[in-house]
């Protein structure tokens, strides 16, 4: 694990994100270089990704992005707008 706000497993990255009392957060999941944005990068590690596929959901579980991915182990790299509270969060694979 890293700090509080962004967690992670083998197979799992759990990112903290704007209360929904005060907002929505836009999310953003695309090849890393084409994705990436102007925020500090928050993380960069792999994640398995036995399904050929990434999926950024809620807690709740419904799936909000997905992405096809070629590999079974992934690279994935996450960005925020804010260190605490963001309201953009960019995910970014390759």
């Amino acid at each position: 694990m890293t700090d509080d706000k962004i967690q992670f497993t083998s197979s799992c990255i759990s990112v903290v994100c704007l209360h929904e009392i005060d907002g929505e957060t836009e999310l953003t999941l695309g090849f890393a270089e084409q994705v990436k944005p102007n925020f500090e990068l928050n993380f960069e590690g792999t994640i398995e990704t036995p399904s050929g596929e990434i999926r950024i959901s809620t807690v709740e579980e419904e799936i909000l992005l997905r992405a096809r991915v070629p590999d079974m182990i992934t690279r994935i790299r996450v960005w925020r707008n804010h260190p605490v509270w963001p309201d953009q969060v960019v995910v970014g694979w390759g």
